[in-house]
């Protein structure tokens, strides 16, 4: 049988009819109040944790001007072998919602006059560096592969994390396999390199790409002569007071008592204190908290991070990642209703998505932050049928009328 790619999300035959039963829920079940309503929702995501494993707790952090409600919440435990309770704000392992990251501090640069997301990538990444990354029938196309490519994943490149390889084992496979690998960008690229071929011409089609961030990450480290993990502090951790934020086996919290970071499954294995956890570099690999995870979204959302130009540009959905999942310039959005018609009714979200079932939305039109971690790639179907249930439960909520 077919092994799931490990970066497929598959929306099943129930998954649409419980996304059909919410689309009904929402017209015909009855008003709640703030305080049912989330009861509601702790009900559904305490459920989820029961009935699923691999995962060892699940966190959810929602706030909402238009519903009226600040909610942390969390179920399970801090780890597999001990009893401790998660906690609301505990630190986990974000996955490719830390791409945002890095798409941020690429439009900031341009802003700062210091790039232009037009131009290409080999003004600032070494032709060695690239060399062999975006070859297609036996010539090299580095130089016409631009920065917003790479953004948008149009650039041609193969992603090292999960396509296939020539021999050996894709870097999410080693990542399970050998927890003592330590990963450098270099290491990262040379699977790319060595072991897999390019997709395409630069700007000719979507294709999500692991590699394609790390070369983002070497940019801005050329740009800015400093360490990647270094700049994502200047820019985002220490002004915006995210504490509990770090990069793991690179750089460590601020907060002088660092709490542990909870679990984290790939593919049955929990990697929470693996070295290979660092395959993620400037494609995600980034540990935080709910909290700091609000403080930037409310901040990038409100261009506080980036003008309002630059937002709308990052937030024009010009690719299709899967159904009812979108891709612009370094973020996506989901759209509820290609998942059933009967979800038309919910307006789009704004964000990014994490293999490890981690999510970081911002409904507009409601004004409503969205932070979940499941801390496991199984649970990626079932994250999404508890955002839906989320989604219509905060609707039902009986509000004073004006």
């Amino acid at each position: 049988m077919k092994q799931r790619s490990t970066r497929t999300i598959v929306f099943c035959v129930v998954g649409v009819i419980i996304a059909a039963v919410m689309g009904f829920w929402y017209f015909y079940g009855r008003p709640l109040t703030q305080a049912e309503a989330l009861a509601e929702i702790h009900a559904t995501f305490a459920k989820s944790q029961a009935q699923n494993t691999p995962s060892t707790g699940i966190q959810l952090r929602v706030v909402s001007a238009r519903f009226g409600i600040d909610d942390a919440y969390a179920v399970g435990t801090l780890h597999a072998d001990r009893e401790q309770p998660l906690a609301p704000n505990q630190p986990f392992h974000v996955a490719s919602i830390g791409k945002l990251f890095t798409s941020v501090t690429v439009m900031q640069l341009a802003e700062e006059g210091k790039l232009a997301i037009a131009d290409p990538i080999s003004q600032y990444v070494p032709a060695e560096v690239l060399a062999g990354l975006f070859v297609v029938d036996g010539v090299d196309h580095a130089s016409a592969v631009t920065v917003a490519q790479l953004m948008d994943h149009t650039s041609g490149v193969a992603d090292y994390f999960s396509d296939p390889v020539d021999s050996g084992l894709t870097v999410a496979q080693d990542l399970v396999a050998n927890h003592q690998t330590l990963w450098t960008p270099a290491l990262l690229l040379d699977v790319t390199r060595t072991r897999q071929h390019a997709v395409g011409l630069p700007g000719k089609q979507y294709h999500y790409s692991d590699t394609g961030y790390i070369l983002l990450g070497l940019l801005i480290e050329s740009v800015e002569q400093k360490q990647f993990h270094d700049v994502l502090a200047h820019r985002f951790f220490v002004p915006l007071g995210m504490v509990d934020t770090y990069m793991p086996f690179r750089s460590i919290p601020t907060n002088p008592q660092p709490m542990p970071m909870a679990d984290a499954w790939l593919d049955g294995v929990n990697i929470r204190a693996a070295q290979s956890i660092t395959a993620d570099w400037a494609g995600g690999g980034v540990v935080s908290t709910p909290d700091d995870l609000l403080r930037f979204a409310q901040a990038l959302h409100t261009y506080k991070l980036v003008n309002k130009e630059s937002y709308l540009r990052m937030i024009t959905m010009r690719n299709q990642f899967q159904t009812g999942l979108y891709y612009g310039v370094g973020m996506m959005a989901v759209r509820f209703g290609e998942f059933s018609w009967t979800l038309d009714f919910l307006p789009e979200s704004l964000g990014h998505l994490g293999i490890l079932a981690t999510h970081l939305w911002y409904e507009p039109l409601t004004d409503t932050y969205i932070i979940m971690n499941y801390g496991s790639n199984a649970q990626l179907e079932t994250s999404f049928r508890d955002l839906i249930t989320l989604e219509t439960t905060l609707r039902r909520i009986s509000l004073p009328q004006p």
